[in-house]
């Protein structure tokens, strides 16, 4: 070969290893993973992007350099994710959907690495692309979580992984643990209502209120093992274990009751506490000049929670106001308010002030009070009994806002000052309301057996015990029957006789 030639074919080889060189390289810039993708290791770091508080994704954002995906974040409602990637190039979005974002499409190039994303949205897939891989979220639910990779030169090269969260709605969610939140649709006031059933209830109770503020909430139902279960023992251990209970507002800001739980616990003065309406004054812990004064709202949450239970199904015949209502709707009509009778040296009363005498309350007219005394505070753990018992008293007390509304008959249904042995003569009578109130618990099928069945039997205490003319007591309510925990009530729509 002639000089000449070798040159000329020397130069050739050259043109064409040049021409192979460059087209590697280009691959290789492109893909912005350098010599590592020649060998086969890519180096990537993962950074995960997470909507913030109770935010899900409502859309993307971020920009591209005309061949990759150069930064990339979530648009989530009221509070955007971070990004990931490096400089920001030409910017995109935010792309937003008009419900929430379901999923994602990717595209990639030749080398694997993404270089475009679009938005899918909503229960209905909108902008799904059957030609691309897609992230998606099942029915009613939007990304919330996702890990991103990029490469050395922080340039997005793949959307790993992406973690679902169930829409999030305004209300009163219901958080049990390794389950979506249960939303009740109510307000921030009522939701704290159950918080407090929740810290002071077990779950056999707790459950029972939610179903009768929303006996035909399927998530509810649904459910009602793993709320009683997941507070089980709590009717021995008032506190709350494994439920959660907080407030969305509308603009998804989370309201979890810690200043609620700073004055219940950790307050040197008496607050008042509104559980569905009646405002509870003093029942809260109180360190006051030396003397610590202990929480009483694990002893009455629990009976006005059963008072609320039972309001939800059957009215009461209520002969004394000759009217027929819910026994707790007619406390908080009546804007009536329970103290603390045990701790009136906190807010400056006298017991005489207080007439907390052996009763377990008493009704003052002039306050438009009630005062719950020593009585009422003497169990550390509510039984059936109890909560049967002092549920119907708080009903009790409330009617004597009637005028006259006092106890006045002895045994032989003569008037007498001697409140130890003083009863009342007939329906039309405190007394009356209140044996109305536990024969109407006893018919009620939304509650359980063991509180049908002490309502039945207290009833008969009643009759026995705070009535002069026991022969002229009539009705016709019968005993709730138990079998295999369903029970059964022979009788029709009860009607009294006076």
């Amino acid at each position: 070969m002639t000089k000449t030639k070798r040159v000329i074919v020397t130069i050739i080889i050259s043109i064409v290893l040049l021409l192979v060189l460059f087209l590697v390289m280009d691959q290789i810039l492109v893909g912005k993973v350098y010599f590592h993708e020649i060998q086969g290791e890519v180096l990537r770091e993962v950074v995960t992007l997470e909507c913030p508080g109770y935010n899900v994704g409502t859309g993307i954002q971020g920009s591209h350099n005309r061949k990759l995906v150069t930064t990339f974040g979530l648009v989530c409602g009221q509070k955007n994710s971070n990004f990931a990637g490096g400089l920001s190039y030409i910017g995109f979005g935010p792309d937003k959907c008009s419900d929430h974002l379901s999923g994602l499409n990717l595209y990639y190039n030749k080398l694997g690495q993404m270089n475009r994303v679009t938005k899918i949205c909503g229960n209905q897939k909108v902008g799904k692309d059957s030609s691309a891989k897609t992230l998606e979220c099942d029915s009613g639910k939007a990304i919330k979580i996702m890990d991103v990779e990029m490469d050395q030169n922080q340039f997005i090269y793949n959307i790993a992984a992406i973690q679902c969260s169930k829409i999030p709605k305004p209300g009163c969610n219901i958080k049990i643990p390794n389950l979506d939140p249960i939303v009740l649709p109510m307000k921030e006031s009522d939701c704290e209502s159950v918080f407090l059933a929740n810290k002071y209830n077990g779950g056999e109770d707790f459950y029972l209120l939610l179903n009768s503020l929303f006996p035909k909430n399927q998530e509810l139902i649904n459910h009602e093992e793993q709320i009683i279960q997941n507070k089980e023992g709590l009717d021995r251990l008032p506190n709350i274990k494994g439920i959660s209970v907080y407030y969305l507002s509308p603009k998804l800001i989370k309201q979890d009751f810690s200043e609620l739980i700073d004055k219940i616990e950790f307050s040197n003065i008496c607050e008042t506490i509104n559980f569905f309406g009646v405002p509870l004054f003093c029942f809260n812990r109180i360190d006051y000049i030396g003397k610590t004064y202990k929480d009483n709202l694990k002893i009455i949450i629990p009976y006005f929670s059963l008072l609320k239970s039972a309001s939800s199904l059957y009215q009461v015949n209520n002969l004394l106001f000759n009217e027929k209502h819910f026994a707790y709707d007619f406390i908080v009509n009546n804007k009536i308010s329970f103290w603390d009778g045990s701790k009136h040296n906190a807010y400056g009363e006298t017991k005489e002030e207080t007439k907390c005498g052996g009763g377990a309350g008493n009704y003052q007219d002039k306050k438009n009070r009630v005062y719950l005394c020593n009585n009422t505070f003497k169990v550390n753990f509510p039984t059936v009994k109890d909560k049967v018992s002092y549920a119907t008293i708080m009903y009790h007390e409330a009617n004597h806002k009637f005028p006259g509304s006092i106890h006045e008959y002895n045994r032989q249904c003569k008037k007498t000052k001697n409140l130890n042995i003083a009863g009342d003569k007939g329906l039309k009578s405190v007394y009356g309301a209140h044996l109305n109130l536990l024969l109407t618990m006893s018919k009620d099928e939304h509650l359980p057996c063991k509180y049908r069945k002490m309502a039945w039997k207290q009833t008969q205490f009643q009759i026995k015990n705070k009535f002069c003319n026991k022969p002229g007591i009539k009705h016709n309510y019968q005993e709730p029957i138990c079998i295999s925990d369903e029970l059964f009530v022979i009788g029709d729509e009860i009607i009294f006789i006076d």
